[in-house]
């Protein structure tokens, strides 16, 4: 039984380390805890009448030994060394030191529920493992050393103030998972074979800022926005391309309501074959970027005059364009006849401090959706598109006539 707020190294004599366990009560916080090679330390059934196990300062777990919460939740608000097990059993470790926190050691690091409210939290561990739920309140989780934060639970909550820099997460469950995200992530893996899906509407957008790999599982944003920042790369982690028949892609509600995938730019940035693998949960409609952008720092007054005009393209901030495919023909086409001879699905694309793409910008999608194609009279697809201020099409010259 520990009953002051002192740090606590629990060892035992040499040659009886086989044997050797120590259970652990306290009615007060630890400042410290050093649980010795070899040696099994298991919180008692009688702390969770009490509170928490709290530790302020350090935690070490030596070779070889054995911390075993026992479903008692745990918080730390130190640093650590993890060199032997930490074994939760189902109950919730928090991290939420008021200074920055650093893990370090040879184990992995397992985790039933994990609850981030810290400032800073840098784990350089070979790997960060949780089972069930993960919820970033606060403050940033960065993943250094080997490997990703490895996610198999249900829900990962990350809010709007928080972030998971370095290494990323990876999801990778048995069954369906959640991703409830506001924040920011540096790169996220999708490898689900049963689906990542971002549930109901956020109050705001989840960001990638370095990679969003898709290996297995579509990643269904739904009405949800999804930013890539002007380093985010999208990849195919599978190696086999990106997978039309609900494989690896982004996945939305096809409606313009959408909030859709914005991708973050700058003056000259060249997008060489950049590839959106973007539809719905039947429907396969990748756009594929290839060219490079002109940007501009915002819109400025000319003047005394009315006219706006791009601003110096050098300054360039914040230029973007956001995607939202919609799995329907566009409302202006409501002729019987037309709605028979019309692509029944359409991308409205949006952009900020963009004047032009000096190169081209090529859809997909299924045959089955070109009503008409192939009729005698037809001649074949043509390219059209609508500018957000016209009132008639541009028809495109050539005949677009692949099989995709």
């Amino acid at each position: 039984s520990l009953e002051s707020g002192s740090a606590f190294v629990l060892d035992c004599a040499q040659g009886n380390y086989p044997s050797q366990g120590v259970t652990i009560y306290t009615e007060s916080e630890l400042q410290g805890l050093t649980i010795g090679n070899d040696v099994k330390a298991t919180i008692s059934d009688k702390q969770s009448v009490v509170k928490p196990l709290v530790i302020n300062s350090k935690l070490t777990i030596g070779e070889n030994a054995e911390l075993v919460a026992n479903g008692h939740d745990v918080v730390m608000n130190g640093d650590g060394e993890i060199n032997g097990a930490y074994t939760p059993g189902d109950n919730t470790t928090t991290f939420s030191g008021t200074e920055k926190q650093t893990f370090v050691g040879s184990s992995r690091f397992d985790l039933y529920n994990m609850v981030v409210n810290a400032e800073e939290i840098d784990m350089m561990l070979d790997g960060v493992h949780v089972s069930n739920n993960l919820l970033i309140e606060g403050g940033e989780l960065r993943k250094g050393g080997n490997g990703e934060i490895d996610f198999v639970g249900k829900t990962a909550t990350i809010k709007a103030n928080a972030s998971i820099t370095g290494n990323g997460l990876k999801m990778d469950g048995a069954t369906a998972q959640n991703l409830s995200s506001e924040g920011t992530i540096s790169i996220l893996d999708v490898d689900n074979r049963y689906g990542v899906e971002i549930p109901g509407t956020m109050s705001s957008p989840t960001v990638i800022t370095d990679r969003l790999v898709l290996t297995d599982g579509a990643f269904n944003i739904g009405v949800n926005s999804l930013v890539l920042s002007e380093n985010a790369s999208v990849e195919d982690g599978s190696g086999l391309g990106f997978n039309k028949n609900h494989g690896n892609r982004i996945v939305t509600s096809l409606l313009l309501t959408d909030g859709g995938i914005t991708k973050r730019v700058s003056n000259g940035m060249t997008l060489s074959n950049f590839v959106l693998p973007i539809g719905g949960e039947d429907k396969y409609l990748p756009m594929t970027i290839d060219g490079s952008i002109v940007a501009y720092k915002g819109l400025i007054q000319n003047g005394d005059d009315d006219d706006i005009v791009p601003g110096d393209a050098e300054e360039a901030v914040d230029s973007r364009f956001t995607v939202v495919p919609v799995g329907r023909a566009y409302s202006s086409v409501n002729n019987s006849d037309d709605i028979d001879h019309v692509l029944n699905d359409y991308w409205q694309i949006n952009s900020t401090s963009i004047t032009s793409l000096n190169g081209t910008i090529s859809f997909e999608a299924p045959k089955a959706d070109a009503k008409g194609y192939g009729d005698a009279c037809d001649g074949g697809y043509k390219t059209a598109f609508l500018h957000v201020d016209a009132d008639n099409w541009a028809i495109g010259d050539g005949v677009q006539d692949g099989d995709p």
